[in-house]
């Protein structure tokens, strides 16, 4: 889960440098009369929101993928440690009838 987590941050962090950089470009559009203050800052807050939006959908697919892994880990180590068991009675019961012949 440790690998989500950073994923998650490293997403964060791509956003807000993405933001900073659309930020740089919204001014540009204002300094060249391409766009007023007041659309700069409804600009910015849409693409904030959609990054955001997009970020928590990334976040969902990751938890999802993070759990279809660990369900299909999980249900391998759960095989494996019946089996284990298995053999584990089997040697006891070995160790048992040894122990019962010697008596």
């Amino acid at each position: 889960m440790d690998i989500l987590k950073k994923l998650t941050l490293a997403s964060i962090g791509a956003v807000n440098i993405t933001k900073e950089k659309a930020e740089e470009i919204f001014e540009e559009m204002v300094k060249r009369g391409e766009m007023t203050t007041d659309e700069k800052s409804e600009a910015i807050k849409s693409f904030v929101d959609k990054s955001s939006q997009s970020a928590e959908k990334m976040k969902e697919k990751m938890e999802e993928m993070a759990g279809k892994v660990a369900e299909k880990f999980s249900s391998r180590f759960d095989k494996k440690f019946e089996e284990l068991n298995s053999k584990m009675e089997k040697l006891s019961k070995k160790i048992s009838d040894i122990e019962k012949k010697m008596g």
